[in-house]
């Protein structure tokens, strides 16, 4: 089996981590590909996180076996992108089962409709477990992010939930005098689902 390279960096300014079960999404990246299995989890990118320490934002490193280039859906020629729309659409209905599972719908709320890319004539997932800065703020501007996202190919179960808790700010590390060091990196705001 190839190993996975490197697909694209996602900087995670004016980006929240969405969370389930009280912890980001993208640090359960494992959990996720146990829960889909193989052939589905390749559907997600793998992530390699970098949180922000305050004065920088932080990062996500994407990786995924791949022989070709990574190429937004738009630059695609129409029958192209018409055919990875599909088999996306197709992918996505084939996670309905397992579309209750709170992780899952987190890891498919992505940071923007860019994060899906054609390789190899395959749709990838990129940017998930991530939102917009007050995208999931209430039902009514989760679902409008999920259109613009995912268009046709919006999975309805996830436009079902409920409405999310309101985004949380990251926990404040010790005070400066404590005895105790302080983390070096801290998880970025975080916006739940429900």
């Amino acid at each position: 089996m190839a190993s996975p390279r490197f697909i694209l960096k996602t900087e995670l300014s004016g980006l929240e981590a969405v969370t389930a079960g009280g912890a980001a999404v993208l640090d359960a990246d494992a959990r996720l590909r146990a829960l889909l299995g193989p052939e589905r989890a390749a559907l997600f990118a793998e992530p390699v996180v970098t949180w922000g320490n305050g004065r920088n934002a932080g990062s996500v490193s994407w990786y995924a076996v791949a022989g070709g280039d990574p190429l937004p859906l738009s630059a695609l020629a129409p029958a192209r992108r018409a055919a990875v729309e599909q088999r996306l659409g197709e992918m996505l209905a084939s996670l309905a089962p397992q579309m209750g599972d709170p992780l899952l719908r987190g890891a498919l709320v992505l940071a923007g409709p860019e994060s899906i890319l054609a390789v190899d004539d395959q749709p990838l997932i990129t940017g998930w477990g991530l939102a917009p800065a007050g995208a999931l703020r209430d039902p009514s501007s989760r679902a409008a992010h999920l259109r613009a996202v995912y268009g046709a190919a919006v999975p309805p179960a996830l436009l079902a939930e409920g409405a999310p808790e309101p985004p949380r700010a990251a926990p404040p590390g010790p005070p400066p005098a404590a005895a105790a060091p302080r983390p070096a990196v801290a998880p970025p705001p975080v916006a739940p689902v429900a």
